[in-house]
């Protein structure tokens, strides 16, 4: 959990600085995703955990700043909610790690990179062999690190 937090303190501002250099459509999918975390998010949005393989969710009250402590963290697998009442999304994502170990589960098809990049990069586990996205992500955050 040490090593996650510290790699996630570290990478958290050169990510979002790559995030808003991307462009073309990956882009404008990042720029969306990004906006919906800082604005309200639809409270029918609850209803679409049905269609999550696996995921981490973060529910806000009403009102809330994006800084503002979240009113629940949580972790859907195969669209039932297995984790509720986490403290913060950082601990969320570690307890998501821990379950799919645990479980014995394979990441996500539309997820594999984010996945391996938290795996191997943040978590520093099984690091050596990167595919070649996560080895340019992992460059461009060193070149943005210095």
């Amino acid at each position: 959990m040490s090593v996650f937090m510290s790699q996630l303190d570290h990478y958290s501002s050169p990510l979002m600085r790559a995030f808003k250099k991307k462009g073309g459509t990956a882009g404008h999918n990042i720029r969306q995703i990004l906006a919906a975390i800082n604005n309200d998010v639809d409270v029918a949005a609850g209803r679409e955990l049905d269609s999550i393989p696996l995921g981490l969710f973060v529910v806000r009250s009403e009102g809330a700043e994006s800084t503002d402590p979240p009113a629940d963290v949580g972790i859907v697998i195969e669209g039932c909610q297995v984790l509720q009442d986490i403290t913060d999304a950082a601990k969320g994502f570690a307890l998501l790690f821990g379950l799919i170990y645990c479980l014995n589960l394979s990441y996500p098809k539309d997820a594999k990179y984010t996945f391996e990049f938290l795996q191997k990069v943040v978590m520093e586990k099984n690091g050596s062999r990167l595919s070649n996205k996560v080895q340019v992500l992992k460059n461009k955050l060193n070149e943005l690190c210095c």
